[in-house]
């Protein structure tokens, strides 16, 4: 199976506890800055849209802003997405030097297999499976948009963590069917290790409404996955994962994703 590129991105002096001014930063220094900046990056035959989606024609989102220890990290999956990563790097470089001059850039392969005698544990404390999510009489918690569904109640979770799992794959052009030649019951696909009793209310992303910053929250859990098949050490799922959401770190995971800032400055208003 084909090997996919990830290339990170880590800004040692960029850190941040708290999650308003992540997604402000965000905003500003990759939304927006691609924004300003698109009529380059459509000159490079970049698609923007890469980076925020908001076209009605669906674009795979694998470039994902996030924290790893605090420190503020970009991911890119795929060539495409790389290359996108690569000339926004570039052009930031430019634009803010003092922001760029202690960075971790590395690159990683990704190959879809399967482990037959080996447990894979993923974790993420963000996890955002449903745009409106509600809690039923019965503590399952479900799409509150999809209450007439087929999948019952408790299956919902499952079901919605296989799609976004599927999606992502996909989205590599990974065949996912066709990579899973063996049946569920002998080996751990995708499953959730223990249903989640309880769900944090996490700022999902933001939004400029005539000149007003609008903080959007939705219901995030803290979750595990238990599967026989390796996925990339870090990678994010779910609802708004542009936005640092749904991100999943494998257990004792040997890519060193975690360096220590060097500095811990307040982030500059980009311009």
């Amino acid at each position: 199976m084909t090997n996919i590129p990830i290339y990170t991105i880590q800004f040692l002096d960029i850190s941040f506890t708290n999650r308003e001014t992540f997604l402000k930063f965000m905003h500003d220094s990759v939304i927006e800055f691609v924004n300003k900046h698109k009529t380059e990056f459509g000159n490079n035959g970049i698609n923007v849209q890469y980076f925020h989606n908001t076209s009605k024609k669906p674009v795979p989102s694998l470039i994902h802003c996030l924290t790893i220890n605090t420190i503020f990290t970009i991911r890119a999956y795929s060539q495409t997405r790389i290359d996108a990563l690569k000339y926004w790097f570039v052009l930031f470089k430019e634009k803010h030097p003092e922001l760029c001059e202690n960075c971790i850039e590395s690159t990683e392969k990704f190959q879809f297999k399967l482990h037959p005698t080996k447990t894979f544990v993923y974790t993420s404390d963000n996890w955002i499976p449903f745009n409106a999510c509600v809690k039923t009489e019965n503590n399952f918690y479900i799409d509150k948009n999809k209450k007439g569904v087929s999948v019952v109640p408790k299956d919902q979770l499952k079901s919605r963590l296989l799609g976004n799992l599927s999606q992502f794959l996909e989205s590599l052009s990974i065949n996912v069917k066709e990579a899973i030649q063996l049946e569920e019951d002998k080996y751990k696909l995708f499953k959730i290790e223990k249903y989640p009793t309880k769900h944090n209310t996490t700022i999902a992303l933001t939004r400029n409404e005539n000149g007003k910053i609008i903080a959007k929250d939705k219901i995030s859990f803290k979750i595990n996955i238990l599967t026989n098949y390796e996925l990339p050490s870090y990678f994010s799922i779910g609802q708004n994962v542009s936005y640092g959401n749904g991100v999943f770190i494998r257990n004792n995971t040997k890519t060193k994703h975690n360096e220590t800032t060097k500095a811990n400055i307040k982030p500059i208003k980009m311009v």
